[in-house]
């Protein structure tokens, strides 16, 4: 119990995590009543993804490629420029890209500002991390067998929510975008894998 109440508390929410999946593997009653729900969960989760996307122009690879972009090291997430630039006509837009970056080529500012343009988009449609939780803990936990579909899924939903996070807490906060929960989510993801 000592080793307990010496974690860190986001290791204490994992534990608590993979405990549950033990009860979900085992058929803990009271996990597997609600397995029939979760077909009609993932089912209505995929349609989302679906219609959004294809309505929005956005996709799986045009998701990852703008992550890409926000989380690497040559974007500045803290500059306060960006928040204004994401809002330009392309006229002006260029001719203030290469006055705030004179060093770097126009094609890379076009990039970023394409990147900052889907992340306000994913923000606006994957807002919350209801996806994330349920498609890497809840719906695993509950129906341990089709854990690949889970994660094939919390994949997607992943990237869309931190795509959302990354441009808000880069024009909103100036600040680099961190969450212990979608940490905890990640890591559930991968643990649920290996077991």
């Amino acid at each position: 119990m000592e080793e307990l109440d010496a974690s860190p508390p986001f290791e204490l929410k994992r534990r608590i995590y993979l405990a549950a999946r033990c009860a979900g593997v085992e058929n803990f009653d009271k996990l597997a009543g609600h397995r029939d729900l979760a077909g009609p969960a993932i089912d209505s989760w995929r349609e989302y993804y679906r219609r959004v996307t294809e309505r929005f122009g956005l996709n799986d690879k045009a998701i990852a490629d703008s992550l890409a972009t926000l989380e690497s090291s040559t974007f500045d997430p803290t500059a306060k420029h960006w928040t204004i630039l994401q809002n330009l006509p392309e006229g002006p837009l260029t001719a203030l890209l290469q006055q705030v970056w004179p060093d770097r080529d126009p094609a890379e500012a076009q990039t970023a500002l394409r990147a900052l343009r889907a992340g306000k988009l994913a923000y606006e449609l994957f807002r919350n991390i209801m996806p994330v939780a349920l498609l890497g803990a809840y719906l695993p936990i509950v129906d341990p067998a089709k854990t690949d579909d889970y994660a094939q899924e919390f994949d997607r939903a992943f990237n869309a929510v931190c795509l959302g996070q990354v441009w808000y807490y880069c024009v909103d906060r100036h600040e680099v975008f961190r969450s212990e929960n979608l940490d905890l989510f990640r890591r559930l993801r991968g643990d649920f894998a290996l077991h």
